[in-house]
């Protein structure tokens, strides 16, 4: 029988707990973007927090969403960033602390999910609205 062997590529003795959320409920939670050393999370308070794995660093927060973020998507260059929300819209963020945000209204239900192509040239978003709607972002990514 195939046995799975699982590596520490890691030391967690100082893991980080992700309990800075309004909310205290864990919504989302994206893998770690290793070039930047960050994990995103999201949750019902509409926040966003960019985690960077250095001793003593607090969360950044992206505050836009005015109700729950259910799906956080990084775009594959890793400098921005795509939130899909309660409130019927999609941010498109910088990735950065000094962020700049791109609202999309076009939903008429909640965005449950948003996904980039693998060239970053499209955003994917899907809702409860029934309908599945692609964006090009040359212009917005500029």
């Amino acid at each position: 029988m195939p046995k799975l062997e699982i590596q520490n590529f890691f030391d967690l003795s100082e893991a980080i707990e992700l309990s800075s959320h309004l909310s205290n409920s864990l919504q989302t939670c994206k893998p770690f973007l290793f070039l930047r050393k960050q994990c995103l999370s999201s949750s019902f308070d509409g926040i966003i927090q960019a985690w960077n794995f250095k001793p003593n660093s607090r969360p950044f927060k992206f505050v836009g969403h005015k109700s729950a973020v259910h799906e956080i998507a990084y775009h594959p260059s890793g400098k921005f960033i795509a939130s899909a929300s309660q409130d019927e819209t999609i941010i498109i963020w910088t990735n950065a602390v000094n962020y700049t945000r791109d609202l999309i209204k076009s939903h008429s239900g909640p965005v449950r999910t948003v996904s980039f192509n693998s060239d970053g040239q499209y955003l994917l978003s899907g809702s409860d609205d029934k309908t599945l709607k692609i964006w090009s972002l040359a212009e917005r990514m500029h």
